[in-house]
């Protein structure tokens, strides 16, 4: 079985929500961090990322997504999926 999906969130953000209901749509499992609520988790999420400071920062196999389209986090969480070796930095 995969290792679960991280996504560095935070609770207001639309992007979060949206990231959210796709991952839920695919039935994924995924640890969420709420950048805000847990000590250190945003420079944590900051040090994955490159730095930067955006939600949802998402952590799918040895694929990083920062603010991921749709069609794109789709596309690595259904590879994911099915086993693929969908490796290497997207998006961040």
């Amino acid at each position: 079985m995969p290792t679960p999906v991280v996504a560095y969130i935070t609770s207001w953000c639309p992007d979060c929500h949206r990231a959210r209901r796709i991952l839920r749509e695919l039935n994924v499992e995924c640890v969420e961090i709420d950048i805000e609520a847990a000590p250190g988790a945003e420079a944590q999420m900051r040090a994955i990322n490159g730095g930067l400071g955006k939600v949802p920062t998402l952590i799918i196999g040895e694929t990083i997504l920062v603010e991921p389209p749709d069609a794109t986090l789709r596309g690595v969480l259904q590879d994911y999926l099915q086993g693929g070796d969908h490796t290497g930095e997207n998006g961040a």
